[in-house]
């Protein structure tokens, strides 16, 4: 039997009543997902026909399967180790295991450990303690780990600033975020650069030892750290032309690396390569993993161009276990793969911040038999890191695969424009629910409160809503799939984009009437944007619009 169209139901009169034939392709439905549409529809019209005169947004809905969120049930607050102190037990354990490497130079936890604590101290000599805000900066190095572990056990918040970033940015991130000192990895900052901040002080940190110039250090123990207390800022996108600082706390963040070890059973011999960026919030799950396992962080050179047959030799050359990537950077180390590497050593590749694709999938599978399984990661920077999974199976769905399953003490809930839940494939927006998020926005109280919103089953105050913006639906396993987004936000290479924080930027120069930003895509797939511009009658220069 064919049919000429994707779905299509069909009503005959039969003896009394009426006889529904579904008809659909089996390459885009299962019959488990039909059956559930069958009796969906059996209960709205049921409903229909008990309450005609009422709308159909008011119609009883049919009920979830018993494996599906329960928005009033409790969700636990267990305590988790924190990273500091999971790094600090295996400096016990195995004090001689080499926890970085790059370019053929190694450090033991011991030696990590002695040059965190002792950076630690100096930063305390420097008025750093808790709830003070440091921000780092420089190419990836031993002196960069160093310094976002020595910021931490000072009781300080890290603040990654990419050195690659627009100079503009980099001090709006600096300011908005009240930073007190600025450590500088690599190189010093030249006088026309971050330093005209005349109210950040700044420290000198050697890449390849660690340590600072010399420097008074108190004899002040090194502080407790509460698990509630804020950690980490990364800034994302905003509509306004000034970016949003998400604030992260140490037990979100201790929540997420203690699930990921335990889940994908994350040992010691592990191998994990350092390969995100340092405005990128996936930076701590690339750190932070290792270290807690008393594995090896590996990090690559720190001058490379990140060709894709340079990035794939690399990961086979140290025998990676363990990768986190964005989807399209995958993609795009695909068009250059070396026919001679294997990935043999790979067991783990991370994937979030764009839609996974079954072509994806399936051209890495191809290129590497052999390269570990995929995982398909997916929680915004609001709620710490990643809050569902999708272990993509040796049968890969069609399309986009589901963002998946929650963590432990975390809800995703699909709810309508009337905050109901939805039923199965009915679209809506994904909201998340864990006591294990981040303590929201800095400098923008209307907009934490805007995002994070009080669960309208429990109406207490600490059970939050985080509302993320993505359309997604329940699979009939429960699993959750992404649908796109329900507002102008795009992801480039895994980076939240709002349009309209360029548009506002570019409205500020006198030659611009008006502008509009969009989202294109490359045949290969690649996302790139594009500015159409409203000129004044002045002649608009591209260069100064750049």
């Amino acid at each position: 039997l064919t049919t000429k169209f994707d779905l299509s139901l069909l009503i005959y009169p039969r003896d009394s009543g009426l006889f529904f034939s579904w008809r659909y392709a089996t390459d885009l439905f299962e019959a488990s997902t039909i059956t559930m549409m069958a009796k969906h529809f059996e209960t709205l019209l049921t409903g229909i026909v008990a309450n005609p005169d009422t709308k159909i947004k008011e119609l009883p809905r049919p009920p979830l399967l018993s494996h599906f969120p329960n928005p009033s049930q409790i969700l636990e607050v267990p305590s988790y180790k924190l990273v500091t102190s999971k790094i600090a037990e295996w400096v016990e354990k195995t004090p001689k295991q080499i926890a970085i490497s790059q370019n053929g130079q190694n450090w033991t936890y011991a030696q990590l450990w002695e040059k965190a604590t002792h950076l630690a101290q100096i930063l305390q000599s420097q008025g750093i303690s808790t709830n003070k805000v440091v921000g780092i900066s420089g190419e990836k190095s031993f002196g960069l780990m160093v310094s976002i572990i020595a910021v931490w056990l000072s009781g300080g918040i890290i603040l990654t600033i990419d050195p690659k970033l627009p100079l503009e940015r980099q001090k709006l991130m600096l300011r908005e975020a009240d930073t007190q000192l600025l450590l500088c990895v690599t190189r010093a900052m030249s006088d026309d650069s971050l330093v005209q901040l005349k109210s950040i002080s700044q420290l000198l940190v050697n890449p390849d030892s660690g340590m600072t110039e010399d420097r008074q250090i108190t004899t002040e123990k090194l502080p407790q750290l509460n698990p509630e207390e804020a950690a980490y800022i990364f800034f994302t996108s905003g509509t306004t032309g000034i970016p949003k600082g998400v604030l992260g706390c140490h037990q979100g963040l201790a929540h997420f690396i203690d699930w990921q070890q335990n889940r994908f059973s994350i040992q010691p011999d592990e191998r994990v390569a350092q390969l995100t960026g340092l405005s990128f919030d996936v930076v701590l799950r690339d750190i932070c993993l290792p270290l807690s396992s008393g594995a090896t962080l590996c990090l690559p050179p720190s001058d490379w161009d990140w060709q894709g047959n340079k990035v794939l030799n690399w990961l086979d050359t140290e025998k990676i276990t363990i990768v986190h990537s964005v989807p399209s950077l995958v993609k795009s180390w695909l068009l250059d793969a070396p026919e001679k590497v294997s990935l043999q050593h790979l067991r783990w590749l991370f994937l979030a911040g764009e839609p996974l694709s079954d072509t994806l999938v399936k051209d890495w599978r191809e290129h590497f038999p052999q390269g570990g399984k995929i995982v398909n990661l997916y929680g915004p920077t609001e709620t710490t890191l990643a809050k569902f999974y999708y272990i993509v199976p040796e049968q890969v769905k069609p399309g986009i695969q589901p963002v998946g399953y929650p963590l432990p003490e975390t809800q995703g809930l699909v709810v309508s424009k009337n905050k109901a839940l939805c039923t199965i494939k009915e679209p809506g927006e994904i909201v998340i629910r864990t006591p294990f998020r981040s303590l929201g926005y800095i400098n923008n109280s209307s907009k934490t409160v805007e995002k994070f919103v009080t669960n309208p089953h429990t109406n207490q105050d600490e059970d939050l809503w985080y509302h993320t913006g993505d359309s997604g639906c329940y699979g009939s396993d429960g699993a959750i799939e992404i649908l796109g987004r329900i507002d102008d936000q795009v992801k480039i290479r895994g980076i939240r984009i709002e349009p309209s924080e360029i548009e506002s930027i570019l409205q500020q120069h006198p030659d611009v009437k008006a502008n509009i930003v969009i989202a294109q895509e490359k045949p290969q797939g690649n996302k790139f944007l594009i500015a159409y511009i409203v000129a004044e009658e002045q002649k608009v220069s591209f260069g100064q619009l750049r």
